[in-house]
This record gives C-alpha cells, structure tokens and sequence, in this order.
C-alpha cells in the first residue's frame, strides 16, 4: 500500500513544482520580423477555378525564363458570396469578372511585396504589373477553368 502513496506524492510534488516553475517564467515578446519575400524574377501566372454554386481559387505561380512553374506565389479560396454583389448566385452575374478582379489585386500585391513597395504604388495595365518609381515591371497572365 505504500507504493501507490509515494507515486501519488510524486505526482502531486511534480505538479507543485511545475506549477511554481511555470509562474515564475516570464514571457519574452517575439521580435516583430517583417516577413521575406524572395524577388520575382520570371513571369506571374494566375490560375482561377471557378465553380459558379460553390465558389473558387485563385493560385499564382511564378514562371521561369523556358515558361516552366518555379513555385506558387500564392493560393486563396473565394467562398461563393464573395462571387456575387449581393452573395446569391443570380441570372446575369458576373462572377468571372468579380474572381478576375480578384486574382489581378492579388497578383498586384504580390508584386509589391516582392519589390517591398506598398501594393498602392503598382499598377496592373494589361499584362503587366508595373511600379512606375522604380521602372519595375512583371508580365501577368491568367486563365480560367471551369467546374
């Protein structure tokens, strides 16, 4: 009988002892880091997913210079109300144009975050993406597929 009493005194001392352990450590705040984006070099390529009753999603992909995908950028889901002025999908809608919009302003901040500009001082015109400060620019593509 004296061995579930000494586990059980052990137990309660480690909880004791942990619990004074723990009260006496002091949080460090983290230092805040700005997060890194490596410079795009190639192309962006924007692919839309578009399922008019369900929603979409938007990956963007940098191309290389022979055209191949180098890594995604970045991948967003759009929930179905956001395809749509009032949130209900209705009979003249244009949802392929409220998921372009969105795929270019992502693109756009993107772009701006791999040149460390605000997205405000870019541009998309066409099939660039410009920042008309430093004279950079990117070529932007997109296409759609349908569910």
């Amino acid at each position: 009988m004296t061995a579930p009493l000494a586990r059980r005194a052990l137990l309660q001392t480690g909880a004791v002892t942990a619990g004074l352990a723990l009260t006496a450590i002091r949080a460090q705040p983290a230092a805040a880091a700005a997060p890194s984006v490596a410079p795009i070099t190639g192309a962006i390529a924007g692919h839309m997913r578009l399922d008019p009753m369900r929603g979409a999603t938007i990956r963007l992909t940098e191309l290389g210079p022979d055209g191949g995908p180098v890594r995604t950028l970045a991948f967003v889901e759009v929930p179905l109300g956001a395809l749509y002025a009032d949130g209900v999908p209705r009979a003249g809608s244009a949802p392929l144009r409220a998921l372009s919009r969105r795929a270019g302003d992502l693109a756009v901040r993107v772009a701006a975050a791999s040149w460390g500009v605000a997205p405000d001082a870019c541009r998309l015109s066409g099939r660039r993406i410009t920042h008309e400060a430093s004279g950079r620019m990117l070529p932007f593509g997109a296409w759609v597929d349908f569910a």
